[in-house]
């Protein structure tokens, strides 16, 4: 029966390759309302002065629950393991479950119906199993996408890493237009809403197979255009939606507003019908993009990237695909990327450095999202006003994902490492002018580190597939996605918050002036500095 099974599943992905057909383009679709779901993660933005004012928590006390969330939300491991094993269904149910159960305790905390002396504890332990179940979305999403677009994969991890970055922004929005400023219906309704749309996402997960002629192909010319034109397009057109509909109802709340945006994202299942676009093809063309699925620029980038490789390393294609099947090392090798165990790859010197660099960086962008309610009052601001720097920060980093992702495959002649440098150095601005104690200001800040602290996420995960893939990728990824962890607990919850305390006058709650956060912006600027400086040893 398992040998049908799998005829039956190499028959399928084999019809893909001679029509449009829809397993690849609905694992694609499935992928990106994951990474829907799994903004998630990015809700304690909008609560989080609630507990402060409503609860009476320290400073401390609030960034203690923002990091224990994002320790949940980025502790991936369990979710690779589960992706390597049993596939991407199973980490979806998985997720869906302690999503379900983190956000209705966190209800049951804010309406008032759980509560007593061990109140914080439990408010702890439903912002980790929350955020944690959003996590296993996200890890099941990343390695599904590179797995079905080994040869396209900036394109495809750009597209669902931009997806996931506006989520917090459409999350946002929904509150805004339907709840605000009731954050217990809000809580309900991420608790209910959240696990369902995963589930309905899981009924177009599934895995390309990695051997024979069913094995998943390059996107050719045509499939390319569609996704940069469909897909890119109508991440564009949200954003700009998303970003003019938040301004307009700071004071106000608009029912219609959110509604036309429900439309708006279902429209993404254009991807799934064989839409030619001519003008994208001939851009695509122009910039090195061929209809054969892996010529010209493709060609060049991977025989650059394996001459760089060959024979420097221990897990070098001679040694390195001892812990890996005989398909997943052909697959990889197809793509350009050099197969070696978990392991393995935990000796290997440009893991770290990847790993530091994103430590660094997307600790820095961390650190300013989960202070964005604090740094706003610090500055004069009103209660409430954060909403919209909280958007402002998810649309940079929905750019900063599409576009890391999109221009990484587009121009594969710059190495990728190259991409971290910059990004590196475009987060060290954007922490330097947070130091400009304005409210006006902080728009631009907010957005400048949000296209950085996307760019992060959408990087990572391909330069690790480009040197790491195989069939312990979801492990790989699991271990790299601890740096946001630890970058959180390192920046927002210790240095943050340290600093935080030393500027507040005694026995105050509440820190007033630019001095309560200028010393993180400038520690932060220089550790950025420092990864720039780290990014260019990844070879």
């Amino acid at each position: 029966a398992a040998k049908a099974d799998e005829a039956r599943g190499l028959e399928g992905w084999a019809l893909m390759r001679r029509e449009h057909a829809p397993p690849l383009w609905r694992s694609l679709l499935s992928a990106l309302y994951l990474e829907l779901m799994g903004g998630g993660v990015y809700a304690f933005g909008v609560y989080a002065p609630y507990l402060k004012e409503r609860f009476g928590y320290s400073q401390g006390q609030v960034q203690l629950v923002g990091t224990v969330g994002n320790v949940g939300a980025w502790f991936l491991l369990p979710a690779g393991y589960s992706f390597d094993r049993f596939g991407p269904v199973a980490g979806i149910f998985v997720g869906s479950g302690f999503c379900l159960l983190g956000y209705l305790l966190l209800w049951g905390i804010v309406s008032q119906r759980v509560g007593g002396a061990g109140e914080y504890a439990l408010l702890l332990a439903g912002a980790f199993a929350a955020q944690h179940g959003c996590g296993w979305w996200d890890g099941t999403a990343v390695p599904m996408a590179s797995r079905n677009f080994p040869h396209d994969r900036g394109l495809a991890v750009g597209l669902i890493k931009g997806f996931f970055g506006i989520s917090s922004s459409v999350i946002t929005l929904l509150y805004q237009s339907f709840f605000r400023p009731d954050i217990a219906a809000f809580m309900l309704s991420l608790a209910l809403g959240l696990p369902a749309g995963a589930m309905a996402a899981a009924l177009g997960a599934s895995l390309a197979p990695t051997k024979g002629t069913a094995a998943a192909p390059a996107l050719n010319l045509e499939e390319r255009a569609r996704v940069v034109a469909v897909g890119y397009g109508l991440l564009a057109l949200l954003v700009v939606y998303i970003s003019s509909s938040s301004l307009s109802q700071k004071q106000q709340n608009r029912p219609v507003l959110g509604l036309l945006l429900i439309g708006l994202l279902a429209s993404f299942f254009a991807l799934l019908w064989p839409i030619k676009v001519r003008r994208m093809e001939r851009i695509l063309s122009r910039g090195g993009w061929s209809d054969n699925g892996g010529g010209g620029a493709d060609d060049a980038a991977t025989a650059s990237l394996m001459s760089r490789r060959g024979g420097n390393s221990s897990t070098a294609d001679g040694d390195g695909d001892a812990g890996a099947s005989t398909s997943s090392s052909a697959a990889a090798l197809a793509s350009g990327s050099r197969v070696a165990a978990f392991e393995q790859v935990l000796r290997e010197r440009n893991f770290w450095l990847i790993f530091s660099v994103c430590f660094i960086g997307m600790g820095s962008g961390i650190t300013l999202i989960n202070n964005i309610g604090g740094l706003v009052l610090s500055l004069g601001g009103a209660r409430g006003q954060q909403d919209t720097y909280v958007v402002l920060i998810s649309v940079g980093s929905c750019v900063g994902r599409a576009g890391a992702g999109l221009a990484s495959d587009q121009f594969k002649r710059w190495p990728r490492a190259n991409y971290l440098l910059a990004n590196s150095l475009l987060m060290a601005l954007a922490q330097l002018s947070l130091c400009i104690p304005n409210l006006s200001s902080l728009y631009l800040s907010c957005f400048l580190t949000g296209v950085s602290f996307g760019a992060y996420f959408s990087l990572m995960p391909v330069i690790l597939g480009d040197f790491f893939a195989g069939s312990d990728f979801g492990k790989v990824l699991g271990a790299a996605m601890m740096a946001p962890t630890l970058g959180s607990l390192v920046f927002s919850t210790f240095l943050a918050s340290t600093f935080y305390k030393w500027a507040s006058p005694a026995h105050a709650a509440t820190c007033v002036g630019p001095a309560c956060f200028r010393a993180t912006w400038f520690v932060l600027a220089a550790s950025s500095f420092l990864a720039a400086q780290l990014s260019r040893k990844i070879k």
